[in-house]
């Protein structure tokens, strides 16, 4: 079974000759036009592997560090596991590549430093990391299936640095909530970063409408959605009960709210739908998005008549949740 260091991109170079590499690997005058300087660093972006990541998810996870990389200029360090029982000691490569903007004059080029590691390795792998991090330039750190375990053992002092910690429930699930971060504030979720879109689409929606209408006999929600979908449907959720708790607030009542979430039981039923349920016989509030697509549906009657009508939404793509995730 190749280890995850061989399947991403890269040369195969030497972990003591990086530094030197990096060093000198940009000497060559580039033509950047009006793009400026082609390698302006932002920030250092480690993506940190963990021993259940696929091939396929490294690939893809990868790809959109470098996508990411192209609008948020920036080192990205990829920690890949190794098998304990290979022997191999720490192996690393190196990924460079320069794209041309749409103008076909604007240049950025990108770097990645990929290591591979054992857990013995792990305490000379902070001191390593911290050799190849852009100095007075802030951290991001991206957890993708690092065991819980693991972090509380032997991470949590290397991510003290992070100025954000980002990982995808949709994947990982709640063991994270096991763990004692340094400081909570700064973890994020990536599947709630990719409720913004619907968030933005149901925000927008209900704008049109008096708070008063919106919240009169309202009695339960529920988010229905695709094994896929749930990550995004708990971040919907999540907002959809903030949203009507302060709303409550502001009218001087006091509601307590929970919306459930529920797997679809239809394959092609939407990615991800709610309903909103009133103790009167004419208030409801029916929401969707179909499946795999950018078309949804919203109906409701918040007591004024039924209003029904389609709606368009840009998905976010992975590059697009991970700036989301990491700066907001």
């Amino acid at each position: 079974m190749p280890q995850l260091i061989d399947v991403l991109p890269g040369i195969p170079l030497p972990i003591s000759a990086v530094n030197q590499t990096l060093r000198h690997m940009w000497d060559v005058a580039t033509d950047a036009g009006e793009g400026g300087e082609p390698r302006a660093m932002q920030l250092n972006l480690v993506l940190h592997f963990g021993d259940e990541t696929s091939s396929d998810e490294a690939t893809e996870c990868f790809d959109a560090a470098i996508q990411f990389a192209q609008r948020y200029p920036c080192r990205v360090i990829v920690l890949c596991p190794t098998d304990e029982a290979n022997g191999e000691e720490m192996r690393g490569k190196l990924f460079s590549q320069c794209y041309l903007g749409p103008n076909l004059r604007d240049v950025c080029c990108c770097e990645a430093i990929i290591v591979s590691h054992r857990d013995s390795h792990d305490a000379s792998l902070e001191n390593q990391v911290s050799l190849w991090l852009e100095s007075d330039l802030p951290v991001y750190h991206w957890l993708h299936r690092v065991p819980a375990e693991r972090i509380k053992g032997a991470y949590l002092a290397f991510l003290k640095r992070s100025t954000r910690i980002v990982y995808d429930r949709q994947v990982e699930g709640d063991r994270y909530a096991r763990v004692s971060w340094p400081n909570p504030n700064r973890i994020r979720d990536l599947a709630y970063a990719r409720s913004l879109p619907m968030r933005q689409n149901f925000g927008q929606f209900l704008s049109g409408f008096p708070e008063e209408g919106i919240t009169s006999n309202f009695d339960s929600a529920v988010v229905t959605a695709q094994p896929d979908q749930i990550g995004a449907a708990r971040g919907l959720a999540a907002w959809m009960r903030d949203c009507l708790v302060e709303a409550f607030d502001r009218q001087g009542k006091k509601k307590e709210i929970e919306i459930p979430i529920e797997q679809a039981k239809d394959p092609g039923a939407p990615d991800i739908a709610t309903v909103w349920h009133y103790n009167d016989h004419h208030r409801f509030l029916h929401w969707s998005l179909e499946k795999d697509s950018r078309t949804g549906h919203v109906s409701c009657n918040f007591g004024s008549g039924k209003i029904e009508q389609p709606f368009h939404l840009e998905r976010l793509e992975r590059a697009g949740e991970l700036g989301e995730a990491l700066f907001f």
